[in-house]
């Protein structure tokens, strides 16, 4: 790809980008033998801060159904709630004295545990889209404070918390996964962070930025996130957990040994910091997906309460000064999406019927000519200079030629995605992403989470190296004779399906839309 390939907009959300904010990533340590479960136990039936007890003594798995195990020697806690058969519980926090805590639902509905008195949210969804919990260290049973994150990103309070903005925000993408809160907060100070699925770490509050060691660009791979208890705003340090148990130190925190890794097998749930631990000798424990808990680090070895052998249940692990929360980890493999077909009305209007059919998924109704109107036309034909190096329009711009123009003739081209995505947004479009270099899995992930996906491919479904010619406004443009457009509206285990404005809806193989999709530097538009 040339120079421009990767600086146009690798990767643009409705706020901030994790490509934009953190490194990429690095390799994931080797895997080490997993200790052997123990036979199951259970099946799934603002005052200043204290100082925290040792949480070795107080650590709770939580399973999907909402019920709440004591392991080691942590006592029982009573809960009042529990969804039998329906994998709602999304995400359990325990007050700072270990007491009791709160069980999160998916429709972001708080529910006591122990002694933690009713604390009612602010916000309520009405469909499953919280995903984690954290509650303030200044909480206690009769002052309880916290905050809910939901998949978009933002951030919710319960108790007598106060309001937090999150610094990225994703509409319509459930992308969010761990919520963070920095243990020096205070009721008029409070910092923290909000991890997505990929691993980037977007500070709020007083937080500042930390470094990281570990970024997944495209992979939905980051499964939880915790803070070391020594954490401060001006020193924050933790770790992010993949869903193998790799742990990954940012901020001043440094790397540590595991007692447990399941290589290629996304199987890890939670992890907590040990409160106990030194800041030279930091410590904790990684749950898996059936409720065992591994130690990683100084932390000592604890018995779960409860373990499901072969039945990804296990949800949350809650411990004083710690938070959790995830989603079911159960995805959909495959899923069509309700997107009426529009074929273009031009020779090269592929884009503009790509995005009105993008648009028809959201209910709006805009023709092809409006579109093609808004999104701006240089008539300008090609030509080649005297050395026969191409010059043309910036597709970047404006649509490039005649749209009843030639390709091969240089009287009409195309565009390419920032005109497209103004006049998505202009017409009241939802745009979740826009740009290069958003690769196949990004786009499969997106159909999966019911967003359409325009798509620019090669006409002829093959890779091909593409030609570069200096636009008349000096930008160095990438270009190739069989620029297409489509809308992706489907997918399975191993086809999408396209709606083609030329040539109808199909299957295509994983591997044929991949190879033509490379051609444009992985060139996409995601819609709501």
């Amino acid at each position: 790809m040339g120079h421009l390939a990767r600086g146009m907009l690798a990767l643009a959300w409705v706020g901030l980008s994790p490509a934009l904010a953190t490194p990429p990533r690095t390799a994931t340590p080797a895997a080490t033998a997993t200790p052997p479960a123990p036979a199951a136990t259970a099946t799934p039936a603002a005052p200043a801060a204290a100082a925290p007890l040792d949480n070795s003594g107080h650590l709770y798995t939580l399973d999907a159904w909402g019920g709440v195990h004591a392991a080691g020697s942590a006592p029982a806690v009573s809960t009042n709630t529990y969804w039998k058969g329906w994998d709602i519980a999304r995400g359990l926090a325990m007050l700072p004295d270990g007491s009791g805590g709160y069980v999160l639902d998916g429709y972001g509905a708080v529910h006591s545990a122990g002694s933690a008195p009713a604390a009612s949210a602010a916000d309520y969804f009405g469909f499953d889209i919280a995903r984690s919990i954290a509650l303030a260290p200044w909480a206690t049973a009769t002052a309880p404070a916290g905050w809910i994150l939901d998949g978009f990103g933002a951030v919710h309070t319960f108790g007598n918390a106060p309001k937090v903005s999150a610094s990225a925000y994703w509409a319509g993408w459930d992308i969010a996964r761990s919520l963070l809160i920095l243990p020096d907060s205070t009721p008029t100070s409070v910092g923290g962070y909000v991890m997505d699925g990929f691993g980037g770490l977007h500070p709020f509050g007083t937080a500042p930025a930390v470094s990281q060691s570990a970024y997944w660009s495209g992979w939905d791979i980051a499964r939880a996130a915790v803070l070391l208890p020594s954490s401060t705003t001006a020193a924050p340090a933790g770790y992010l957990m993949d869903g193998w148990g790799g742990l990954h130190p940012f901020g001043s925190a440094t790397p540590v040994s595991m007692s447990a890794y399941w290589r290629n097998w996304d199987i890890a749930r939670a992890v907590a910091s040990w409160s106990a631990a030194t800041t030279a000798s930091p410590g904790g424990w990684v749950m898996d997906g059936w409720g065992g808990l591994h130690p990683f680090g100084s932390a000592p070895s604890v018995i779960q309460g409860a373990y499901w052998p072969n039945w990804d249940i296990a949800r949350g692990l809650g411990a004083a000064g710690n938070s959790s929360g995830g989603r079911n980890p159960t995805l959909p493999v495959s899923r069509v999406l309700n997107v009426p077909y529009f074929h273009q009305e031009h020779a090269l209007t592929c884009e503009a019927a790509a995005l009105r059919m993008a648009l028809g998924k959201e209910g709006i109704s805009v023709g092809e000519d409006t579109l093609m109107s808004a999104i701006g036309i240089d008539y300008s034909a090609g030509y080649r200079d005297s050395s026969g190096a191409l010059h043309w329009g910036d597709p970047y711009t404006l649509f490039v030629g005649s749209p009843d123009g030639s390709e091969s003739a240089l009287t009409g081209y195309g565009v390419y995605f920032p005109p497209v995505a103004r006049v998505a947004g202009q017409y009241g479009g939802t745009v979740l992403m826009a740009g290069e270099g958003i690769g196949p899995a990004t786009v499969y992930q997106q159909i999966l989470a019911g967003h359409p996906v325009l798509a620019w491919v090669s006409y002829d479904r093959t890779y091909h190296a593409v030609y570069w010619y200096q636009a008349f406004d000096g930008r160095s443009v990438m270009f190739y004779p069989t620029e297409h457009a489509v809308t992706v509206v489907g997918v399975d285990a191993g086809n999408v399906l396209v709606n083609d404005p030329i040539l109808g809806t199909g299957w295509w193989p994983k591997s044929v839309f991949e190879s033509a999709y490379a051609t444009f530097d992985d060139m996409a538009l995601v819609l709501s």
